[in-house]
Protein backbone atom coordinates (compact mmCIF):
# COMPACT_ATOMS: atom_id res chain seq x y z
CA UNK A 1 0.00 0.00 0.00
CA UNK A 2 1.27 3.46 -0.89
CA UNK A 3 -0.42 5.83 1.56
CA UNK A 4 1.45 8.98 0.49
CA UNK A 5 0.48 8.49 -3.16
CA UNK A 6 -3.12 7.85 -2.13
CA UNK A 7 -3.31 10.94 0.08
CA UNK A 8 -1.84 13.18 -2.63
CA UNK A 9 -4.26 11.75 -5.19
CA UNK A 10 -7.12 12.22 -2.72
CA UNK A 11 -6.23 15.87 -2.19
CA UNK A 12 -5.99 16.46 -5.94
CA UNK A 13 -9.33 14.70 -6.48
CA UNK A 14 -10.88 16.85 -3.77
CA UNK A 15 -9.55 20.00 -5.41
CA UNK A 16 -10.88 18.95 -8.83
CA UNK A 17 -14.22 18.00 -7.27
CA UNK A 18 -14.54 21.47 -5.78
CA UNK A 19 -13.13 23.68 -8.52
CA UNK A 20 -14.42 21.76 -11.55
CA UNK A 21 -18.15 22.38 -11.05
CA UNK A 22 -17.56 25.95 -9.89
CA UNK A 23 -15.54 26.78 -12.99
CA UNK A 24 -17.92 25.04 -15.40
CA UNK A 25 -21.19 26.41 -14.01
CA UNK A 26 -19.68 29.78 -13.14
CA UNK A 27 -18.28 30.33 -16.63
CA UNK A 28 -21.58 29.22 -18.16
CA UNK A 29 -23.48 31.67 -15.96
CA UNK A 30 -21.14 34.55 -16.77
CA UNK A 31 -21.32 33.86 -20.50
CA UNK A 32 -25.09 33.57 -20.31
CA UNK A 33 -25.33 36.90 -18.52
CA UNK A 34 -23.02 38.53 -21.05
CA UNK A 35 -24.69 37.27 -24.23
CA UNK A 36 -28.28 37.68 -23.03
CA UNK A 37 -27.74 41.05 -21.35
CA UNK A 38 -29.25 39.87 -18.09
CA UNK A 39 -30.55 42.66 -15.82
CA UNK A 40 -29.03 43.27 -12.40
CA UNK A 41 -32.08 41.91 -10.58
CA UNK A 42 -31.83 38.52 -12.36
CA UNK A 43 -28.09 38.31 -11.69
CA UNK A 44 -28.70 38.89 -7.98
CA UNK A 45 -31.41 36.21 -7.97
CA UNK A 46 -29.00 33.78 -9.66
CA UNK A 47 -26.30 34.47 -7.07
CA UNK A 48 -28.77 33.98 -4.21
CA UNK A 49 -29.88 30.70 -5.76
CA UNK A 50 -26.24 29.58 -5.98
CA UNK A 51 -25.55 30.41 -2.35
CA UNK A 52 -28.61 28.46 -1.20
CA UNK A 53 -28.59 25.41 -3.46
CA UNK A 54 -25.02 24.77 -4.58
CA UNK A 55 -23.51 23.74 -1.25
CA UNK A 56 -24.75 20.14 -1.17
CA UNK A 57 -23.81 19.23 -4.79
CA UNK A 58 -20.38 20.83 -4.35
CA UNK A 59 -19.80 18.95 -1.11
CA UNK A 60 -20.91 15.70 -2.75
CA UNK A 61 -18.68 16.05 -5.80
CA UNK A 62 -15.74 17.03 -3.61
CA UNK A 63 -16.20 14.05 -1.31
CA UNK A 64 -16.79 11.48 -4.05
CA UNK A 65 -13.94 12.55 -6.33
CA UNK A 66 -11.48 12.84 -3.45
CA UNK A 67 -12.36 9.44 -2.02
CA UNK A 68 -12.34 7.83 -5.45
CA UNK A 69 -8.83 9.11 -6.10
CA UNK A 70 -7.76 7.91 -2.65
CA UNK A 71 -9.25 4.44 -3.18
CA UNK A 72 -7.75 4.17 -6.67
CA UNK A 73 -4.15 5.14 -5.96
CA UNK A 74 -3.54 3.88 -2.40
CA UNK A 75 -3.37 0.12 -3.09
CA UNK A 76 -0.66 -1.22 -5.32
CA UNK A 77 -1.81 -2.34 -8.72
CA UNK A 78 -3.44 -0.95 -11.81
CA UNK A 79 -6.90 0.20 -10.78
CA UNK A 80 -9.04 2.49 -12.90
CA UNK A 81 -10.43 5.76 -11.57
CA UNK A 82 -13.71 5.46 -13.50
CA UNK A 83 -14.34 1.90 -12.31
CA UNK A 84 -13.66 2.92 -8.72
CA UNK A 85 -16.02 5.89 -9.08
CA UNK A 86 -18.78 3.62 -10.39
CA UNK A 87 -18.28 1.17 -7.52
CA UNK A 88 -18.32 4.00 -4.99
CA UNK A 89 -21.47 5.51 -6.50
CA UNK A 90 -23.35 2.22 -6.79
CA UNK A 91 -22.69 1.25 -3.18
CA UNK A 92 -22.41 4.52 -1.24
CA UNK A 93 -25.06 6.62 -2.94
CA UNK A 94 -28.02 4.34 -2.09
CA UNK A 95 -26.75 3.99 1.48
CA UNK A 96 -26.43 7.76 1.77
CA UNK A 97 -29.95 8.20 0.39
CA UNK A 98 -31.37 5.71 2.87
CA UNK A 99 -29.62 7.40 5.79
CA UNK A 100 -30.76 10.86 4.63
CA UNK A 101 -34.39 9.68 4.63
CA UNK A 102 -34.19 8.54 8.24
CA UNK A 103 -34.70 10.97 11.07
CA UNK A 104 -30.98 11.44 11.64
CA UNK A 105 -31.06 14.88 10.02
CA UNK A 106 -33.44 17.76 10.73
CA UNK A 107 -36.45 18.07 8.45
CA UNK A 108 -36.28 20.84 5.87
CA UNK A 109 -39.29 23.11 5.55
CA UNK A 110 -39.97 25.60 2.81
CA UNK A 111 -39.34 29.23 3.73
CA UNK A 112 -37.27 28.22 6.72
CA UNK A 113 -33.99 29.86 7.66
CA UNK A 114 -32.18 26.54 7.76
CA UNK A 115 -28.55 26.33 6.65
CA UNK A 116 -27.78 25.02 3.15
CA UNK A 117 -26.21 21.90 4.66
CA UNK A 118 -26.70 20.64 8.21
CA UNK A 119 -23.68 19.17 9.96
CA UNK A 120 -25.45 15.83 10.34
CA UNK A 121 -26.09 15.75 6.57
CA UNK A 122 -22.43 16.49 5.94
CA UNK A 123 -21.39 13.65 8.25
CA UNK A 124 -23.69 11.20 6.46
CA UNK A 125 -22.40 12.40 3.08
CA UNK A 126 -18.81 11.94 4.28
CA UNK A 127 -18.90 8.77 6.38
CA UNK A 128 -20.79 6.48 4.00
CA UNK A 129 -18.45 6.84 0.98
CA UNK A 130 -15.42 6.91 3.30
CA UNK A 131 -16.36 3.49 4.67
CA UNK A 132 -16.90 2.14 1.14
CA UNK A 133 -13.56 3.59 -0.06
CA UNK A 134 -11.71 2.17 2.95
CA UNK A 135 -13.29 -1.24 2.32
CA UNK A 136 -12.20 -1.07 -1.33
CA UNK A 137 -8.63 -0.25 -0.28
CA UNK A 138 -8.53 -3.15 2.17
CA UNK A 139 -9.96 -5.63 -0.35
CA UNK A 140 -7.61 -4.48 -3.11
CA UNK A 141 -4.50 -4.53 -0.92
CA UNK A 142 -5.30 -8.02 0.39
CA UNK A 143 -5.93 -9.27 -3.14
CA UNK A 144 -2.56 -7.87 -4.26
CA UNK A 145 -0.79 -9.46 -1.27
CA UNK A 146 -2.36 -12.84 -2.09
CA UNK A 147 -1.27 -12.66 -5.74
CA UNK A 148 2.26 -11.61 -4.70
CA UNK A 149 2.43 -14.51 -2.25
CA UNK A 150 1.20 -16.97 -4.90
CA UNK A 151 3.74 -15.71 -7.44
CA UNK A 152 6.58 -16.06 -4.90
CA UNK A 153 5.58 -19.64 -4.02
CA UNK A 154 5.31 -20.57 -7.74
CA UNK A 155 8.77 -19.15 -8.51
CA UNK A 156 10.47 -21.12 -5.72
Amino acid sequence: MNMIRGLIAGLLGTLVGLLGPVLIVGSYTLLYWYFHETPEMDRRADMKYWRLHAVMPLAGSTIYLGLTAWATFTPRGDYRFARTLVILFCIALPLTGILMKTSLTPERRPYDNSPPLYFSEFLIMLLTPTLVAATLIIIRSRRKEETDTNELSENQ
